[in-house]
């Protein structure tokens, strides 16, 4: 039969709260069995008596539920709810166990019932604020992986501490003595420490009792270890009982590692005999202990409490985490990731799945408690998940579970793979220098959100540091920015850390870069004065204006200041009336400050040289641009290879020159008859047309005629004897320009 972990729970509560008396011989004898944890004793007993009395029926029902029986626990709990002198604490239990046989929609009219009843109750309100997410703990969204392992088997095998590559855990079934002592809350061995190998995979191996030495009567483990794995904390049933009610409470006690070996734990002073502490993890500067203790003051059932630990070994006094954590439920099992400063636990106390769910708690820079969440399926599950631990990369881990279908038996270990980190915002820090790797002070350092849209400012420090808390774990952009200096800019990826170091942002100083810039006339090549210069930065769309001298010169200096060493982006437009406008596109690298011979610069690396055509009403194109003849093949209309980038070359001066219209016109040579060549040179016409047109703005702008062999420009008429080469002469398209 399988046992819930709660039997830990009820070893850290001592006893379970019993409302109302009953005298009778028989039910005397099924109280002392349920006192003594001996569930199944006391079912037996409770079931061979007609039980009339609320109290006695909800020993039975707590009996059912401590042994895994919800069926019949949530049957009689039914009964409990629905009858006079029910209590407040009856209604919760029975949602709790309502949620653990997946009825969620009847345990939330449940809940609601006690928080009508019990309108204080800090788990109820917590059922009310978070009930809306509900929705988003029952769906897995893939963010982790849940796996079983091989090594469990019908004994308990829970908790977890990672120690020299191992996981050190609790375990019922590994006994080294010759003589098996088992608890009465659930016929199994006492717990003792165990260990295993962590294989590359995950699963664990060669599994040995930890240190035989340490084993006692009674249950020890789980264990915590420091940072440095020279001081473990040790949870274990107390040597002395207490004297009023004979029970062993739960304390933690201390070993510290000297020579290689393990030393006699002495117990922490915060122990006592009349309430139990226990689950300890270490954080990760082994400055704090975080642990559960049931301590008179805390919020109700089990609470999270911390304790300072001194730079000379002694433990301070123990404080409670708060209402942040802490319900009247129960909270056990903490975890600190230090790496992220983040607290795992689990609690009953809050909406969740059913039974223990782990929580998710934020740990601020201060010690305070930030964000807390559940983290829903598939760590969570309707039954009882606990001790989840991770490691320092958050990428495995491993939780306890008695969740069904996971185990042999009762209380389970189970590989945890992480695909999305638990985050709480990060830390984005670096540093921001010059060019000159001088680091740069109160420069202005932004970071904008990538998800919201929110910005974040602050300002370097003497050291040209900086440091920006964001809320949220979202891409981002980063930018550095500082009067004197050209801004540098980061684009982060959604890297999943909780502080993240930058590579340096380096800020140039400003500098003025300047273009000489010389125009000709292609004929003449004489200077040509008054042509508006327009320089456009494709980085930033910035525009610089310029007009050239009556020598044809003129100087442009780019308003934005241009970083050393990078790379420019530009358009170069140069227009006057009465002249072919011309767009240049160059990229040029900025090695100095200062002016650069532009005219140079593209004649040597893109073999361009800056002139401009003087055209006018009816001038072919031909006559003023290095086009070459659109010739076309023999009888035929088809734009060849070799036409088609001379025809781009008007595409060109049609889209430099938006106010430009001109005719094509078509013509052939004298073979074949008048007719047939007229036809074709429309059909050429045409052709070139629909080319130029599909690739320019306003494609009216053009029209097209067919001239067939009406107007040869040599000899070759009808009867002369002409070579190919004179005959293609005449196949030749003329672009005639009719309006500027």
């Amino acid at each position: 039969m399988k046992y819930k972990f709660l039997f830990l729970l009820v070893m850290i509560l001592s006893s379970v709260t019993l409302i109302g008396q009953n005298t009778d011989k028989k039910l005397e004898e099924a109280q002392e069995e349920f006192e003594g944890f001996g569930y199944d004793q006391a079912i037996e007993k409770f079931e061979s008596i007609g039980l009339s009395e609320i109290a006695d029926k909800r020993k039975l029902a707590i009996s059912y539920w401590r042994t895994n029986r919800l069926n019949e626990a949530e049957d009689i709990y039914s009964d409990i709810v629905r009858s006079e002198g029910h209590i407040s604490e009856d209604l919760y239990n029975y949602a709790a166990i309502l949620r653990e046989n997946r009825k969620y929609d009847v345990a939330e009219k449940w809940m609601k019932k006690f928080v009508e009843m019990n309108p204080t109750d800090t788990r109820g309100q917590d059922f009310l604020d978070n009930l809306s997410d509900f929705g988003k703990i029952v769906e897995d969204r893939g963010k982790q992986k849940v796996v079983r392992l091989k090594i469990n088997s019908e004994e308990q095998d829970f908790g977890g501490a990672y120690y020299g590559g191992k996981l050190v855990f609790s375990s019922s079934g590994q006994h080294s003595k010759a003589v098996l002592r088992k608890w009465n809350g659930n016929g199994k061995a006492f717990l003792k420490v165990c260990s295993a190998d962590i294989l590359p995979d995950g699963e664990l191996n060669n599994i040995t009792e930890f240190e035989a030495k340490f084993s006692r009567k009674y249950h020890d483990g789980p264990v915590a270890f420091n940072s440095t794995g020279d001081l473990m904390i040790i949870t274990r049933n107390s040597d002395q009982s207490n004297a009023k009610k004979g029970q062993r409470k739960l304390q933690l006690v201390i070993s510290k590692k000297k020579d290689d070996k393990w030393q006699k734990p002495v117990p922490l002073p915060f122990n006592s005999l009349d309430y139990s502490c226990g689950l300890a993890s270490i954080s990760g500067d082994d400055k704090w202990l975080y642990f559960v203790s049931n301590m008179p003051g805390g919020f109700g059932g089990t609470d999270i409490y911390r304790a300072s630990i001194n730079e000379d070994g002694t433990f301070g006094k123990p404080e409670n985490l708060g209402g942040k954590i802490n319900t009247e439920g129960n909270e056990m099992f903490p975890f600190f990731h230090a790496n992220d400063h983040i607290l795992f636990y689990s609690s009953d106390g809050k909406l969740g799945l059913g039974g223990l769910d782990v929580f998710v708690a934020e740990v601020r820079d201060d010690l305070s408690i930030g964000n807390v969440f559940n983290p829903g399926k598939p760590i969570n599950s309707n039954r009882d998940d606990f001790g989840l631990v991770i490691d320092s990369d958050q990428k495995r881990g491993y939780l306890s579970s008695n969740r069904f279908g996971t185990g042999v038996d009762d209380d389970d270990i189970l590989g945890v793979e992480i695909i999305e980190p638990f985050l709480f915002g990060r830390i984005v820090q670096g540093v921001v220098r010059d060019q000159d790797g001088e680091l740069v002070d109160s420069a202005v350092v932004s970071l904008l959100d990538g998800f919201t849209g929110e910005e974040k400012q602050v300002i370097t420090d003497a050291s040209g540091r900086y440091r920006i808390d964001n809320d949220r774990v979202n891409s981002f952009s980063i930018m550095a920015e500082k009067e004197g200096y050209v801004k540098a800019e980061i684009i982060s990826s959604s890297e999943k850390r909780s502080v993240l170091d930058l590579r340096d942002m380096v800020v140039r100083k400003h500098t003025k870069i300047s273009f000489k810039l010389s125009i000709k006339e292609t004929n003449t090549g004489y200077p040509v004065s008054e042509v508006i210069v327009k320089l456009v930065n494709k980085a930033d769309s910035s525009i610089t204006f310029g007009e050239t001298t009556r020598f044809g010169e003129c100087i442009i200096t780019l308003d934005n200041e241009t970083p050393l060493n990078s790379v420019g982006d530009f358009d170069l437009k140069i227009r006057k009336d009465g002249y072919l406008t011309k767009v240049i596109s160059f990229k040029m690298l900025f090695e100095r400050e200062g002016l650069y011979d532009l005219n140079e610069y593209l004649k040597r690396e893109l073999e361009q040289v800056v002139k401009m055509e003087k055209v006018n009403v009816g001038l072919d194109l031909n006559e003023v641009m290095e086009i070459k003849p659109i010739y076309f093949d023999y009888a035929t209309s088809r734009i060849r290879e070799d036409a088609k980038i001379e025809l781009d070359k008007i595409v060109k001066v049609m889209n430099e020159n938006e106010n430009i219209r001109i005719d094509l016109r078509a013509h052939t040579d004298s073979r074949g008859t008048r007719s047939t060549n007229l036809n074709l040179s429309r059909k050429r016409a045409a052709v070139s047309e629909a080319y130029i047109k599909s690739r320019i703005s306003n494609p009216e702008r053009v029209t097209s005629k067919g001239f067939g062999e009406s107007e040869l420009v040599n000899k070759c008429k009808d009867g002369v004897s002409c070579s190919e080469e004179e005959h293609q002469q005449n196949r030749r398209t003329e672009f005639i320009i009719l309006e500027l």
